[in-house]
């Protein structure tokens, strides 16, 4: 559930949801309403909101296509600022295997587009985190080798 109210009026705001999913959406759009410098936020609002669909989100095929880390961070932190809620992320397949698996090394290293196109186990679970903290659920796809 990411419904949330947002209330801005003179000299409060007061936002109210279900879930901590909504709190994040409803926050977003505070944060919308609020511009320049020094900052100014739109008053007398208020904003009833709750997603159409479940499920919004993207896929990104990093089998085919390498992204560095830092890329797949900010698609997290710009799908969020969309209320975009699922990241699909296709990380292996029988283009490229750049997904480091501990207990076996020999796939990323033979089947990586490059030694440095590599994912870590820790890579993983920071995206991973890091869209959890934003209210996108990250879904990695792992194929077997071709």
């Amino acid at each position: 559930d990411e419904s949330y109210t947002l209330t801005v009026t003179t000299p409060n705001a007061t936002l109210t949801a279900v879930t901590a999913f909504g709190v994040i959406r409803g926050l977003e759009t505070f944060s919308q309403l609020a511009w320049g410098n020094p900052t100014r936020v739109a008053v007398e609002v208020r904003v009833n909101d709750a997603p159409l669909y479940g499920h919004r989100g993207i896929m990104l095929d990093t089998s085919r296509n390498y992204y560095p880390v830092k890329d797949l961070l900010r698609t997290i932190e710009a799908m969020s600022m969309n209320k975009l809620n699922v990241f699909h992320w296709h990380i292996t397949d029988s283009h490229s295997f750049p997904l480091v698996v501990p207990s076996e090394p020999l796939l990323a290293e033979k089947g990586a587009y490059d030694v440095n196109m590599v994912y870590t186990v820790d890579d993983v679970k920071r995206i991973v985190e890091f869209g959890l903290d934003r209210g996108v659920r990250v879904l990695p796809e792992i194929d077997s080798p071709g």
